[in-house]
């Protein structure tokens, strides 16, 4: 078998501490190294991605209002670059575009989505934002996407989906949103070629399926509901064999669901375990044999 690279992730708990891990083969991961306190302020961090063409993580520390800019090229030794402080901006998750010139933030309970300037790392502005207080209404989760020569990003509301057109960064503008009858829009997948939206929805206890293929229109296609849903959030797709796993934290689940026909989403299987996957949140796919599984209060990640 060929050997994997190795993949290095990062995850957050509170306290502003960021923890790295090395995956060498999959099969295992080890603690590697974390940089704390004495950087951050006492906060909490709730988001951080990393850049694609450069070794530097983004997070956003949620408490203080403050983006951080950490410099990983030495994994071993990860080290602060700078910090912007907008306590307007920086309250939720963000997501980075595909050429790592912006950022993307949500805001929360402040209904507004921040575009960040980050071209020059060592001197990130905030460069526009969009409000509403009905469609943005406690946004969490972001997702971009270029589709047909723009920019876009996908934001769930609570009671909303929202595709925003970001292509002038100046003046973001939606494009269309999709008001659901259930609250509580979380974790966002993009799926099928970008012509299908994922949204879990963690107050509705349903993860719903949406036709983007226009554009400038969203339309509801499913929405699977498992008697034993609790608290769906995380949620990652397997696009080659046609699966959605979604995490449920309260019941301590994770579920595998075929989307093969997305008109009738289908639950191949299930595992249970209160340790092991105690308040399961965001799960990566690693490989069509892992899921990387972060527990909100559980203090740890899963393999």
């Amino acid at each position: 078998m060929k050997a994997k690279r190795a993949r290095t992730f990062s995850f957050t708990l509170a306290f502003l501490t960021l923890f790295l891990f090395v995956i060498p083969n999959l099969a295992y991961a080890t603690y590697l190294t974390h940089i704390s306190t004495t950087d951050f302020a006492a906060g909490r961090m709730v988001d951080v991605k990393k850049l694609h063409t450069k070794d530097v993580v983004v997070g956003v520390d949620s408490s203080n209002g403050i983006l951080y800019v950490i410099n990983i090229s030495n994994i071993s030794s990860p080290t602060l670059i700078t910090s912007l402080t907008n306590t307007d901006c920086f309250k939720q998750n963000l997501e980075i575009s595909n050429d790592d010139k912006y950022a993307y933030t949500g805001t929360y309970a402040l209904n507004r989505v921040c575009v960040v300037n980050i071209t020059d790392i060592t001197s990130p502005t905030v460069l526009s934002n969009i409000t509403d207080a009905t469609r943005l209404q406690d946004n969490e989760e972001i997702e971009y996407v270029e589709r047909d020569g723009g920019r876009y990003i996908i934001v769930g509301g609570e009671y909303y989906v929202n595709v925003i057109n970001v292509t002038d960064p100046s003046n973001p503008q939606f494009i269309t949103s999709y008001q659901h009858t259930v609250d509580g829009a979380s974790y966002i997948e993009l799926y099928d070629n970008n012509q299908t939206i994922i949204v879990s929805f963690d107050s509705g206890t349903e993860v719903c399926l949406f036709n983007w293929s226009d554009i400038t229109s969203l339309s509801l296609i499913s929405c699977y509901d498992d008697t034993t849903f609790s608290h769906t959030e995380g949620l990652a797709v397997d696009h080659n064999r046609k699966i959605l796993y979604i995490a449920d934290a309260d019941s301590n689940t994770i579920y595998a669901v075929n989307i093969t026909n997305q008109s009738n989403p289908t639950l191949i299987s299930k595992i249970t375990d209160s340790t092991d996957l105690y308040s399961s949140d965001t799960i990566r796919l690693l490989s069509q044999d892992f899921l990387l599984v972060e527990l909100e209060n559980g203090n740890k990640i899963t393999l």
